[in-house]
């Protein structure tokens, strides 16, 4: 099982709360390797989950001070219709 993979499956588990999931994205935040990182953060925003999208973006954006590509990651797909239909209607 690869790393994501373990993360949306421990992300799963998370129905309240969201400590468990900042710990998840400040471990790939602060792992030094900042590629993978966002690499890794950009598959979970694929999950299903949204808890392992939640981890995703909250990594996109603990990079983006230091990778301007990172916050668009997360800008684009949530201005995405789709994503903001529960608010429109």
């Amino acid at each position: 099982m690869g790393i994501t993979e373990e993360i949306v499956e421990r992300s799963k588990k998370t129905e309240h709360g969201f400590r468990d999931l900042q710990r998840i994205a400040d471990g790939l935040v602060t792992s030094g390797d900042a590629a993978f990182a966002k690499g890794t953060a950009l598959e979970l925003l694929r999950s299903d989950g949204h808890q392992a999208r939640c981890v995703g973006t909250s990594v996109l954006g603990g990079l983006a001070a230091l990778d301007a590509d990172a916050i668009s990651s997360v800008a684009t797909p949530a201005m995405k219709p789709h994503y903001l239909s529960f608010a429109i209607g």
